[in-house]
């Protein structure tokens, strides 16, 4: 089998799939996000989480929406954890 691609969605482009899609920009980035997850369920691509990306969530008020982020993010295979050398070089950006 060929090599699987590894992406990183941020908090803000899980969202999107559950925001309002009367907005023509929105309902496009919403369907592309569904796509893209449709490859994670292929196979074709493998979903990376982060410590960061469960901090982010902690801190939303939609609890439905919530609900809904981390059913899609069920399928992520790895989890980036935050070390000090990562927190380091975040500062430095």
């Amino acid at each position: 089998m060929a090599e699987s691609y590894l992406i990183y969605l941020d908090v803000c482009c899980l969202n999107r799939p559950f925001d309002d899609w009367r907005q023509d920009r929105i309902r496009l980035e919403g369907q592309t996000i569904l796509d893209i997850f449709k490859r994670f369920s292929s196979e074709e691509w493998k979903l990376v989480s982060s410590e960061a990306i469960e901090a982010e969530l902690n801190r939303m008020v939609n609890l439905d929406k919530l609900d809904r982020i981390r059913k899609l993010l069920q399928v992520a295979e790895n989890k980036i954890i935050l070390t000090e050398e990562i927190d380091k070089r975040s500062q430095e950006i």
